[in-house]
């Protein structure tokens, strides 16, 4: 296929449109129409038409909902928004203010495929695809929306997939500390510790894991006494600090965390309440060698005094 103009486009695409408005009593021939869709898509693609690509791919993919083909609508809606965000990031080279139109159309391409997968009972994919939105929301910026994604890839496979589960959570409380949505963090780390909670009750013997399902519980009890310092909620972080120390005596006895992190962290939240800001840059910086999660340093720094 040669150059395409837009008003080529508009006619081939309307075509094809017309070829699917058959009389009544006809026969649509949805499998003809996805084969063209898709030509024409990948001709667009070619000549760098993105927008118009996708748009025949959101076509072929509502032909082949109409086929009852939801894994195959699910591939087409990917591709068009692939597409949409891959002509959003070079609008952003172009223009940082751009209105992010594309981005929108994307998420609305996503989510359609979601929606296949859904009744096909792939929650898996669902979550991935919740997932893959969340990333690239992040990554334009909108952790606050990114963090909304997250929630819903956890929720699909909270119940099979805990641990993965987990890790969402987290990541989407992560995105609230981003978005200085402190009551969202705080939710999601309450979420956290009664994911791993639950799945700790699902173990039995498992050893190795129970202890990691533990160290999840004390990750999110830190977390959430990190945020109450940021709130200025003294007595609050102290009560959790209090529960970090009760629940890693008894379940973490081989760790460090209530004989080397609680003083630390005791003297942290103090140090911050005195406004004592040398001191408290201090310990942050002890504190910060001692922790492994991303989201325990970023807290930590957020803590200390200005």
């Amino acid at each position: 296929m040669g150059g395409m103009s837009e008003v080529n486009f508009d006619e081939e695409f309307q075509r094809i449109q017309q070829a699917l408005q058959k009389r009544l009593f006809k026969k649509v021939d949805y499998a003809g129409s996805t084969s063209e869709l898709l030509e024409l898509g990948a001709a667009l693609k070619r000549e760098g038409s993105a927008p118009y690509a996708a748009l025949c791919l959101m076509a072929a993919a509502q032909c082949q909902r109409s086929l009852e083909a939801p894994l195959k609508a699910a591939h087409h809606s990917v591709e068009a928004a692939q597409l949409l965000l891959s002509e959003e990031l070079h609008m952003e080279e172009l223009t940082p203010a751009a209105f992010r139109e594309h981005a929108a159309a994307a998420v609305h391409c996503y989510l359609a495929a979601i929606q296949s997968y859904l009744s096909s009972s792939r929650f898996a994919l669902a979550s991935a695809l919740y997932t893959e939105v969340a990333s690239h929301l992040a990554g334009l910026g909108n952790a606050a929306d990114a963090a909304l994604y997250l929630d819903k890839a956890a929720q699909l496979v909270e119940r099979d997939t805990p641990v993965v589960a987990e890790a969402l959570i987290l990541q989407g409380a992560e995105r609230r500390v981003e978005a200085a949505d402190w009551g969202g963090a705080l939710e999601a780390l309450a979420w956290l510790a009664d994911v791993s909670q639950r799945r700790i009750a699902r173990l039995s013997s498992k050893v190795g894991e129970m202890e990691r399902a533990h160290l999840s519980i004390a990750n999110a009890l830190l977390a959430q006494a990190l945020v109450r310092v940021v709130l200025g909620e003294w007595a609050a972080a102290r009560e959790m600090m209090a529960s970090l120390q009760t629940h890693a005596a008894a379940q973490l006895p081989t760790r460090e965390v209530h004989t080397v992190w609680i003083p630390l962290l005791t003297a942290f939240i103090d140090a911050a309440q005195a406004q004592a800001r040398d001191e408290a840059e201090e310990l942050e910086a002890a504190l910060t060698e001692l922790v492994t999660l991303p989201l325990h340093r970023t807290l930590l720094a957020r803590c200390v005094p200005r």
